[in-house]
């Protein structure tokens, strides 16, 4: 038996070897939808308008909460210590103490302020617009 054909015999099944472990390595089947999520994850232009959609989605909450009644409570508390005397001579000098507290709760609720309406809708609009440019962006990544 000659050296080549000792080579060919042994270096064959060595090569298929080699190119059946990677080629089960590189081809492993992925589902589409697997392969849209890590398009989702990784495609900065889907991530923009997902960034874009969550923004919007916080100023129409801001601009709704601006047509909602406003609350404020505050609570105070003082101690009065006090020592009274007099030019008289045989007056008794007067001591007093005390507390004197003091709570509020202001509720207060606009009638009209078409600004505040105004607001929301810009933002509203806003919100559908962004939505669909989120819309948009996807399409392209399936295109």
């Amino acid at each position: 038996m000659s050296i080549h054909s000792h080579i060919r015999r042994l270096a064959v099944p060595a090569l298929a070897g080699i190119l059946a472990a990677f080629s089960n390595a590189a081809c492993q089947a992925q589902s589409l939808s697997s392969l849209f999520d890590r398009a989702r994850s990784s495609e900065p232009t889907y991530l923009g308008a997902r960034t874009n959609v969550q923004a919007a989605k916080a100023r129409t909450d801001q601009a709704f909460g601006a047509l909602l009644p406003q609350i404020s409570a505050s609570a105070n508390t003082n101690i009065n210590d006090r020592s009274y005397q007099t030019r008289i001579e045989n007056a008794p000098t007067v001591y007093d103490r005390y507390n004197s507290n003091s709570t509020q709760l202001t509720l207060t609720q606009p009638l009209w302020r078409y600004a505040n309406v105004a607001g929301l809708r810009q933002a509203t609009a806003a919100a559908l617009q962004a939505g669909h440019q989120l819309a948009g962006t996807e399409q392209d990544l399936s295109a």
